[in-house]
């Protein structure tokens, strides 16, 4: 399974190698989900539905630069995953997958493979293509009538998950980019077998044939995150494209709202007010045009007095002494890949003990965060700090880390990504659901006109102050970035400020007699 640790220890070697996409099999997660790091990464993850069993299951971790064109994603099984993201070419479509081993039953081989081609036949035909992921297949070095599918530097003898795997990308003109480049044979290995003396090459990156941009691909095997497969890299020529326009991007700013806890910085911040928002100059000014000039100067104040704050990330619970002995490991895997087989037997075992040793290292170091946080919310609940009590009580938890995904499924139960297809399940549930039956009657009646007596009248200034003093502190700010806190301090003076804006306002719409 994909422990924290072993998540943080990819993490590292991710951002060592510049990866911008990193394809992830056997997590052995359950469900589906997504969540971020505290690094900005983005992890979209598939696995089984049931939580029996913990086996299988697939990943991608997007960096921060390419979680902005990701468009949609698809949780297909615990074998196979997808994500369409925007370049400036064309759409791309990466399907990650986990294939069954060549000693699994013909049943098993057939209905991935199955699933497989109903996946990339569902893929717009426009887009271009990525099938990665560890197929368990072995091309070997035969290339006779199949150049154009796997070039001419493959390695080791074809198998039957090899054989499968061909024909696949020959259906559905794929090219298979790890035996396109000339390499030595320790760069196009990628599995190493529990022998230590056989190598293999099962885990591959194909990419669409007509809109083939691959420059390199070959595996590195100074990547360690304790595990029998090697790093296969693929570098291809695209540029990536945000999935929003940079016009209707917005920038959020938080404040720090509590300076405001001081007398001086809130009687500040009042007069400040006061003395900008001059009523004067601003009733000349349509309803817009006032709440711009309101908004704007609430904003500057609110930059210049009381600043902006950072977020905060997470600290990392994995200790220096740990990632000093997680370094030590990755530095006898290299002795091991340059290593004689006179040498290799004593260095495994050396690899094998320090492999325990930052197990339980990392055992070690979750036991004490966890027991620090414990602490804190001891204290959060003596002093009656129900917020803090709360967010720690959801870290330790877990919920940010494993985020069960909960999205909309359509009529059959399948999962509905793409913004589109939901908004259409949507209008179907509201459809099926707020139809009138066929036995009820359709005829209306009319209520008298002064059944329903609703005042129209533009609100005070006291009942302003009123629907400021029920705002809700400690929410998130709307597209005008101003947070409820700064409202709620001075609630007087900013329904002095609102009330001309409301009235005029309320002249805008037309009287209802």
């Amino acid at each position: 399974m994909l422990e924290a640790s072993r998540l943080s220890q990819v993490l590292k070697e991710m951002l060592e190698y510049k990866l911008d996409l990193l394809g992830l099999c056997e997590t052995r997660w359950s469900g589906s989900g997504e969540l971020t790091t505290t690094t900005g990464e983005l992890l979209i993850y598939s696995g089984r539905t049931d939580e029996e069993k913990h086996e299988y299951g697939v990943g991608l971790i997007l960096s921060k630069a390419m979680r902005k064109s990701l468009i949609e994603w698809t949780a297909v099984s615990e074998r196979i995953i997808t994500a369409r993201l925007n370049t400036r070419l064309r759409k791309l479509t990466i399907v990650q997958c986990y294939a069954p081993t060549n000693v699994a039953t013909n049943e098993e081989k057939e209905a991935f493979y199955g699933l497989l081609e109903t996946t990339l036949q569902h893929i717009k035909q426009s887009d271009i293509v990525i099938l990665m992921g560890d197929l368990n297949a072995k091309i070997g070095e035969d290339n006779l009538g199949l150049k154009n599918v796997m070039g001419r530097h493959g390695m080791g003898v074809r198998n039957e998950n090899g054989e499968m795997f061909i024909d696949l990308c020959m259906n559905y003109n794929l090219v298979i980019g790890g035996s396109l480049f000339p390499h030595k044979d320790i760069h196009k290995a990628t599995w190493v077998a529990p022998n230590q003396r056989t190598f293999n090459q099962i885990d591959h990156v194909a990419i669409s044939k007509k809109w083939r941009s691959l420059l390199d691909v070959r595996s590195y095997r100074g990547a360690d995150v304790a595990s029998d497969h090697h790093l296969v890299v693929a570098q291809l020529r695209l540029k990536l494209a945000a999935n929003k326009p940079s016009s209707q991007q917005t920038t959020r700013r938080k404040f720090n709202i509590e300076k405001l806890n001081r007398a001086e910085t809130r009687k500040e911040f009042e007069e400040e007010l006061k003395k900008s928002l001059n009523q004067e100059r601003m009733s000349e000014l349509n309803p817009s045009e006032h709440w711009t000039v309101i908004k704007e100067t609430m904003l500057a104040k609110s930059e210049s007095i009381l600043g902006t704050s950072q977020k905060r990330q997470p600290k990392e619970w994995i200790t220096e002494e740990t990632w000093t002995v997680i370094k030590a490991r990755k530095d006898i895997k290299q002795k091991i890949n340059n290593a004689v087989d006179t040498t290799r037997t004593t260095l495994l075992t050396e690899y094998s003990e320090i492999n325990k040793c930052v197990k339980r290292y990392a055992r070690r170091d979750k036991r004490a965060w966890a027991d620090k946080l414990a602490h804190k919310a001891q204290l959060a609940a003596e002093t009656n700090n129900s917020r803090e009590l709360y967010q720690i009580t959801k870290r330790l938890a877990g919920k940010p880390f494993r985020c069960n995904q909960t999205g909309i499924r359509d009529a059959a139960g399948q999962m509905l990504v793409s913004p589109q297809d939901q908004l259409n399940r949507w209008q179907e549930y509201f459809r099926n659901n707020l139809a009138a039956p066929p036995s009820q009657s359709t005829t209306t009646t009319q209520m008298p006109p002064d059944t329903l007596k609703i005042p129209t009248d533009a609100p005070t200034v006291k009942e302003i102050k009123t629907a400021i003093k029920h705002l809700k502190s400690n929410k998130a700010s709307g597209l005008d970035n101003l947070p409820p806190e700064i409202f709620k301090t001075y609630p007087h003076t900013v329904a002095i400020i609102l009330e001309p804006l409301l009235k005029k306002s309320m002249e805008v719409w037309p009287n209802p007699e």
